[in-house]
């Protein structure tokens, strides 16, 4: 069994600097200089890792939490899962403290949207509001959880998912790297594995993407573009279309 991947990121049409970033195995954009990139390969499912990391904080805080959340992973033998993901969420968790601490105080913070793969099985973690899916046989799935308070609001029947993207709740997250011990408990979403099937995909995205393309319409652009590239291109590109108020990163996974 193989993975192809598609990925991209860009700093969309408002925001100076993208403050995004991702990981396949050993590629992430390791220069904070670079605002868009593009990549595309094939890979084997063992010991497979995918993440997408959305930085906050301003001027270089947020870019450098985001990278040194991605840089602090590392890829997992199926044995090792899912014990692994709580040590790995805290260990990138402190990286991004130390940010914090270096710079007297001033806040910074990541989400984390990640899969993790050793031969044909699929793991899932989630902090914030980055998110994962999977298209299967034409059916997009929403696997995450988005851990803010607009969540909270929907999961209590306050508001309805469109209303949600509007409030101002939408934006306030519960869980992200770069909280304290005394603040509260990390409470990374650790997603039940799954066997993964040939021509499954999985979506790995930012914000940027999901606040200004519905999923039934990421829905029909997966169903409708034939290749990953394309869908990639396309998603990105409705985005911006639509506004592209936020960093975009975007990634899609495909068995084969």
């Amino acid at each position: 069994m193989k993975l192809m991947y598609s990925i991209t990121t860009h700093p969309g049409n408002i925001r100076e600097k993208n403050e995004d970033n991702f990981r396949i195995n050993d590629l992430w954009k390791k220069d904070m200089k670079i605002q868009k990139m593009n990549k595309h390969g094939k890979t084997s499912t063992d010991r497979f890792l995918a993440a997408v990391c959305d930085g906050m904080g301003g001027e270089k805080r947020g870019e450098l939490a985001s990278l040194y959340s991605v840089e602090s992973l590392r890829r997992r033998s199926l044995k090792e899962m899912p014990e692994c993901f709580l040590s790995d969420v805290q260990q990138a968790n402190e990286s991004v403290l130390n940010i914090i601490r270096q710079n007297h105080g001033e806040r910074s913070g990541s989400t984390l949207a990640a899969m993790y793969a050793d031969e044909a099985m699929g793991y899932f973690v989630n902090l914030g509001d980055s998110r994962i899916y999977q298209f299967r046989n034409k059916v997009l799935k929403r696997l995450s959880k988005d851990q803010d308070r607009a969540q909270g609001l929907i999961d209590a029947g306050i508001l309805t998912e469109e209303d949600a993207i509007h409030t101002r709740f939408s934006h306030e997250l519960l869980q992200y790297l770069g909280i304290f011990p005394e603040e509260t408990q990390l409470d990374p979403q650790i997603i039940p594995p799954e066997m993964m099937m040939i021509n499954d995909e999985y979506l790995l995205c930012s914000d940027g993407l999901t606040d200004m393309v519905s999923d039934e319409r990421i829905e029909e652009i997966l169903l409708h573009e034939k290749s990953i590239d394309e869908q990639v291109k396309k998603l990105l590109g409705e985005a911006l279309d639509n506004g592209g108020k936020d960093n975009i990163t975007i990634i899609i996974v495909k068995v084969v």
